[in-house]
């Protein structure tokens, strides 16, 4: 099994006896931890290097832990946020979710959010991963999608092709009869029988527009269907003079 990264949490907290209890928590967990005293010197750690977590203490001088969510959501999208606030202070938790923060932990009397914030920081870890996961195989099947409908408008471009060079250079009967005749079911499913119907479009339409007229080799060499047949010429499909006689 791969080791798990180290995870490195920042976490903005004014009260000096609390911050180091719960640091003491997360590295007991097998968390990495910056501790900032206040919402500046917060900002300014998290601005200066790189972090996966971010829980804040509501209560703090100089900038509140609501008001640096505020600050870092219009910075772009929030990494993975704890808002960490007293009793009676739920709304303004839930406000800092509706900013983007993933989660937030009530401090209680009896210090029992210190055994909790690790919790909550793996699950909101696992929510993220489980949630970018999920934009990725969206951004694939779009992109398969995407590619699917382009290679059907090409193959119905071809057809389209190939059916005029067939009016032009294969008799009638003959073209009706390539035209009308059912395909096979194809198991490798829709996208491979795209692929190689195109495929067989191209290579056919490439061949015939290659043949000059004239060309032995050329289906049809008696010109453009509609145009008057060579004097003496014979029509092979019908075994008739080009004016109609035998």
């Amino acid at each position: 099994m791969a080791e798990r990264k180290l995870v490195r949490v920042l976490y903005m907290e004014d009260d000096v006896g609390m911050a180091p209890l719960l640091k003491r928590r997360l590295v007991q967990a097998g968390y990495s931890v910056d501790l900032a005293g206040d919402g500046e010197e917060g900002l300014a750690t998290y601005h200066a290097g790189s972090c996966d977590v971010v829980a804040v203490d509501q209560s703090m001088l100089v900038q509140s832990g609501l008001e640096v969510i505020q600050i870092l959501a219009s910075e772009g999208p929030l990494p993975p946020t704890i808002m960490i606030t007293g009793t009676g202070s739920e709304d303004i938790a839930v406000e800092a979710m509706k900013l983007g923060a993933d989660d937030y932990v009530v401090k209680d009397v009896d210090c029992g959010y210190l055994d909790l914030v690790p919790t909550v920081i793996e699950q909101v870890l696992e929510q993220r991963s489980l949630r970018e996961e999920n934009e990725r195989e969206d951004r694939e099947l779009r992109k398969a999608h995407d590619e699917l409908t382009l290679l059907y408008a090409q193959l119905h471009e071809a057809k389209d092709r190939l059916s005029y060079l067939l009016h032009c250079f294969v008799p009638e009967e003959v073209a009706q009869k390539l035209e009308e005749t059912p395909q096979p079911p194809n198991p490798g499913g829709e996208r491979r029988e795209a692929s190689i119907l195109f495929a067989d479009v191209r290579s056919s339409t490439a061949t015939a527009e290659a043949l000059e007229p004239g060309d032995p080799q050329r289906p049809f060499s008696g010109g453009h269907r509609g145009d008057p047949p060579a004097p003496g010429h014979v029509d092979g499909a019908r075994g008739r003079h080009g004016d109609g006689s035998l």
